[in-house]
């Protein structure tokens, strides 16, 4: 597995197929740590649960540079959970609407105020994070939320 991303990614960044063979364990890593610049990660801090017809509802207080990162609807890991984004209610507010089936076959049913999880943000949020950051302003940021 290793050899095939060296291949690929001397394809992609180095443009040459004869380069693999130089490629070592820690230039990939390197070049993945530059390059693609995986999930953001960190801790977050469960501020709520409630139930709402058939969803579980957590809303998981954020850092702000991991917050960010976070897409209406789109991907987030929480405790090695991949789910979808339910809802942005507030500045540096995450929330989750977890089905019954993850409640039971995960550790998510045990979310309670002022647990802290571990928190992934999507690799996309990164990019529209940096995509936008020319056009957003405190004052804008604030006024989605008003």
């Amino acid at each position: 597995m290793i050899k095939r991303i060296a291949v690929v990614l001397s394809v992609l960044f180095l443009s040459s197929a004869a380069a693999a063979a130089v490629v070592s364990d820690a230039d990939i890593r390197a070049i993945l740590a530059d390059r693609i610049d995986v999930q953001r990660q960190g801790v977050g801090i469960v501020v709520g649960t409630r139930t709402v017809d058939d969803a579980f509802l957590v809303d998981v207080e954020l850092p702000a540079d991991l917050f960010e990162l976070m897409v209406p609807h789109g991907s987030v890991c929480v405790d090695g959970v991949s789910l979808t984004v339910n809802a942005l209610p507030a500045p540096g507010i995450l929330q989750l609407s977890i089905i019954e089936y993850t409640l039971r076959h995960t550790t998510l049913g045990a979310f309670a105020a002022g647990r802290r999880v571990h928190v992934e943000g999507d690799v996309i949020g990164k990019y529209v994070r940096h995509l936008t950051a020319p056009y957003r302003t405190q004052d804008r940021v604030e006024k989605v939320y008003e």
